[in-house]
């Protein structure tokens, strides 16, 4: 399985994302598994259905408005798990025990004003279920990244967009399923999004 990072602070939250997209015969391509909407942010790992389920959360957020926290929590948790169920059911006798994962990682201000970070997905059969996190995801988890986050108190963007290239390099050494380009997502307390390439493709 690919790579998510996410952090979330009281001003932003960051997503950052690897390239590798493996399809069910094993064989893998560099795509985007990161989605910018009007004021939120959300990627995927896992199962590559999982981007197909996003393009339709994209199109469906243009005509219903989709953009709070809640509305793509509900969109994801109704809509998104019942897709993936039907998805296994007309495709498990063809899919890997292995590849029965998929996972989802979101930011946008909730209707309280505050900013948000989710994570929901599913394991197998499953359907999908939330998942409790604090203002730090690796998903799969990598302790070390995560701990290193928990020490980022005031630091200047250029070196935090440095921190989310740098991790990514250091997993991607050790994990082949993690590949460049990394791209990152921030999304401010205001709803504003932004989007960087942190790697040329050029360059691999």
């Amino acid at each position: 399985m690919s790579q998510i990072i996410g952090y979330l602070t009281k001003n932003a939250c960051y997503i950052c994302v690897d390239s590798n997209i493996v399809f069910l015969n094993k064989s893998s391509i560099r795509g985007n598994k990161l989605f910018i909407g009007k004021n939120f942010l959300i990627a995927t790992i896992g199962l590559t259905f999982g981007i197909d389920i996003l393009e339709g959360l994209m199109e469906k957020s243009k005509i219903l408005n989709i953009n709070t926290f809640e509305e793509i929590e509900e969109y994801l948790m109704s809509i998104g798990s019942m897709q993936y169920r039907s998805f296994i059911y007309n495709f498990e006798n063809k899919l890997k025990e292995d590849f029965l994962r998929i996972y989802f990682i979101y930011s946008a201000k909730k209707a309280s004003g505050e900013l948000g970070m989710g994570l929901l997905g599913a394991e197998g059969n499953e359907v999908f279920k939330k998942v409790d996190i604090k203002n730090t995801i690796t998903a799969p988890r990598r302790l070390g990244i995560e701990m290193a986050m928990t020490k980022l108190v005031n630091i200047h963007l250029n070196d935090l967009i440095n921190f989310f290239s740098e991790s990514m390099k250091k997993i991607s050494t050790v994990d082949s399923n993690v590949s460049p380009p990394f791209r990152l997502g921030i999304i401010d307390a205001n709803g504003i999004t932004h989007y960087k390439l942190l790697e040329e493709q050029k360059n691999y």
